[in-house]
């Protein structure tokens, strides 16, 4: 359904990093709007059918997420010991740098924390916003309808403040929860869409805003980081998600699936190891095909291991 996606999407992120852009936009930054956008329909689509309280819910996702990441981690940190180079890795890493590295949750804070200058997976800034939505999710999408369109309302409104210069951009446009929550949600109004009309009128009405938008930055000079690709993002992952949603899981689409995290992950690594061992950058395939090998490799022996033991 959506694993191929995913790993398209982490492929653009790990390009992103390396300079690749389409149009000169950021395609980083498209493909994690669009994981935001997944992030909202896979939760929706857990609380309303298969949620079995706040305790099991959070446990599931900290042994989706931990174990691999931790796995990178520490990959990333014995480079940095060996003596790996990157603006990331520029920073004598104080107590509270590693506690931040190793609980994510603050990363995306880094404009006032400093951290993105001792990050180890500089990309997992993306993944603190979406564990921040998934530390909500559970309360919010289990709300009346009307208090959820508030809550969306209000971080529209705070998103709308940095498109128009009043709030950072950057911040509050594309890194930050409170202006970026509306845009998980789009998520979850595309899972409720299919037997909820006002969830379709409403997912509607956003898509045809953001259209819009898309079009009228491409023919204006209000371009502020991010806004343009944010805008993108969003118009293009709507009519992407939604017939993907409709297909039926097929096993190589799995594996796939599995494979986007760790390559989300591991890109970074392969860039550390480039910069200690070869003179030259480097290139996009063999950041491509590096990182899905480490993401194999992790999904066999680390994440397949720990949900071996737990099934146990």
């Amino acid at each position: 359904m959506f694993g191929t996606l995913r790993y398209i999407l982490a492929c653009m992120v790990a390009l992103s990093h390396i300079g690749v852009t389409v149009f000169d936009q950021n395609i980083g930054v498209i493909a994690v709007v669009c994981f935001y956008i997944l992030s909202g329909y896979v939760m929706t689509s857990l609380i309303d059918t298969r949620f079995r309280g706040y305790k099991s819910f959070y446990i599931k996702r900290i042994v989706r997420i931990y174990p691999q990441y931790l796995f990178f981690l520490l990959l990333a940190t014995l480079l940095w010991i060996y003596g790996a180079k990157s603006s990331f890795l520029s920073a004598a890493p104080t107590f509270l740098m590693w506690l931040q590295n190793i609980l994510i949750v603050p990363l995306n804070f880094s404009m006032y924390s400093g951290i993105n200058s001792f990050t180890l997976i500089p990309p997992a800034w993306s993944l603190g916003a979406e564990l921040q939505f998934y530390l909500l999710a559970p309360f919010i999408l289990r709300l009346k309808p009307i208090v959820q369109y508030i809550i969306v309302a209000i971080t529209l409104f705070i998103f709308s403040l940095a498109q128009i210069g009043i709030l950072n951009t950057d911040y509050f446009g594309y890194r930050l929860l409170p202006g970026v929550f509306f845009i998980f949600f789009i998520g979850s109004l595309l899972y409720r869409s299919r037997h909820d009309k006002t969830s379709a009128y409403l997912l509607l009405l956003l898509w045809a805003v953001f259209f819009c938008y898309s079009i009228f930055l491409y023919f204006t000079s209000h371009h502020i980081p991010f806004n343009m690709e944010v805008a993108i993002g969003v118009s293009l992952s709507i009519p992407v998600v939604y017939p993907l949603s409709l297909l039926k899981r097929k096993n190589i689409d799995e594996f796939f699936g599995y494979l986007s995290y760790g390559v989300f992950l591991s890109h970074f690594v392969v860039i550390f190891i480039y910069s200690l061992f070869r003179q030259t950058p480097v290139s996009p395939y063999e950041l491509l095909f590096f990182s899905t090998l480490l993401a194999y490799i992790s999904h066999r022996y680390i994440e397949l291991w720990v949900w071996s033991k737990i099934k146990n």
